[in-house]
């Protein structure tokens, strides 16, 4: 299954969890969750070395933090 802005994602490497902030021109950046860490990673990395963990949170809740007109950003 393909992991989109709003994922909750596990990395394969160190179990640290993140969430995706924002996929856009073959880029993907993710925030660590209960940390001040980021990440920004090749869209293609993100089905090689994470996983996508729970439910996956609405886009209507990432509306406030990101321009509208990179809410229509394909999903891999």
């Amino acid at each position: 299954m393909s992991i989109g802005i709003g994922d909750r994602i596990k990395s394969h490497f160190t179990g640290k969890l993140f969430k995706v902030k924002l996929i856009k021109n073959g880029l993907a950046i993710l925030e660590q969750e209960g940390g001040p860490s980021q990440v920004l990673t090749d869209r293609a990395n993100l089905n090689l070395f994470y996983e996508r963990v729970g439910d996956r949170r609405g886009i209507k809740e990432l509306s406030t933090f990101i321009s509208p007109d990179l809410l229509n950003t394909p999903k891999i």
